[in-house]
Formats: C-alpha cells, sequence, structure tokens
C-alpha cells in the first residue's frame, strides 16, 4: 500500500490551536508570544513562537506592546462607569387649557443606571440647556462627592438654582429616582 504522499512545506496549524492563539491575545492583550506559547503548552499543545505570530499576523493582531496599548470603546466605557453620566430627551404631552408638549431633559447614571429628570421646558434653547443642565448637574455632583447622600445633594443643589432663579421652572423639575444613599 502505498503512503499518502504530503505537498511541500509544514503541515497547517489546527484550526483549534488558531482560535486558541487568538483567544488568548484578545482577551489578555499584554501577553507576548512567549507567554502564549507557554499556555499552549500547560494545554499540551506545542507551537513554534514564529507560528504564534504569523497566526496573530494573520488575523489582523498586533504584537503585545502595540496591542496593549489600544483600548477597546468597551474597556474605555467599563473603567469610567462610575463617573459617565449619559444625556438625552423625550417628549411628554399634558393638557392644563389644551394639549401642550414638553420637552424633557434626562440624565442616566450609567454605574447605577438610575434615572434623573434634569429638566422640563416648553421650547428648549441654548439658554435653558446651559442655566439648567450644566449648573445643576455641577452643583448636584460636587455635593454629592462630599457627602455622598443623593437626597441631600439634590435638595442642596436645587436650593442653590433657587437662590439664583428663584422662578420654580428652574428647580422643580429636578426629583431623585432610585435609593437616595449612594
Amino acid at each position: 500500500m502505498p503512503s499518502q504522499q504530503r505537498g511541500p512545506g509544514r503541515p497547517r496549524v489546527l484550526e483549534e490551536i488558531q482560535r486558541l492563539v487568538i483567544r488568548m491575545a484578545t482577551e489578555n492583550r499584554d501577553w507576548g508570544y512567549r507567554t502564549i506559547q507557554g499556555a499552549l503548552a500547560n494545554l499540551g499543545h506545542e507551537v513554534a513562537r514564529g507560528t504564534i505570530a504569523n497566526i496573530l499576523k494573520e488575523h489582523g493582531l498586533e504584537p503585545a506592546p502595540e496591542r496593549k496599548r489600544k483600548t477597546t470603546w468597551k474597556e474605555f466605557l467599563s473603567r469610567r462607569r462610575e463617573v459617565i453620566v449619559a444625556a438625552d430627551f423625550f417628549t411628554i404631552e399634558a393638557s392644563s387649557r389644551g394639549l401642550t408638549r414638553f420637552l424633557v431633559l434626562f440624565l442616566i447614571d450609567l454605574a447605577s443606571r438610575r434615572v434623573e429628570i434634569a429638566g422640563i421646558a416648553r421650547h428648549a434653547n441654548g439658554l435653558w440647556m446651559s442655566q439648567v443642565a450644566t449648573r445643576f448637574m455641577k452643583s448636584f455632583y460636587s455635593r454629592l462627592r462630599r457627602c455622598h447622600d443623593k437626597a441631600l445633594a439634590l435638595r442642596s443643589a436645587m436650593l442653590e438654582l433657587r437662590q439664583e432663579y428663584p422662578h420654580p421652572y428652574f428647580w422643580a423639575p429636578f426629583l431623585l429616582v432610585g435609593k437616595a444613599s449612594a
């Protein structure tokens, strides 16, 4: 029985090993070729350092020093989750003397997923956004950093706005949703 003839060159690396190399490199971005090589050896796979380099290059993955310097969007958000607040608008319709549409600015604390209403207006403009959202949030979060009590920080921020802007239009729409303590 004649033996099967093989083509020139080395045989391709098994697909399973390629997947392992890619997974190790993406999940552990600071691992270099030798670290990956050692981890594969612990799993019983003998793979040369150059082979690992070629696999990563084929799949568009850079060497460890370059991979390590680049931050993914997911990593960026998860590292800063405690300090990121997202803002958006929605509209509501209310009836007092006919149907009136109001624009509501709300904020979402990404860490706690708490939603806060930052302001309500019939017509949003730059002045409203500047006065209500910016002033209130600066005041609220500076107080929250000092006292760690959301309800107290909210009340203090509202009182500060009330001193400068006595009309309830500016300070009354703020409310706390969720737990009052941080």
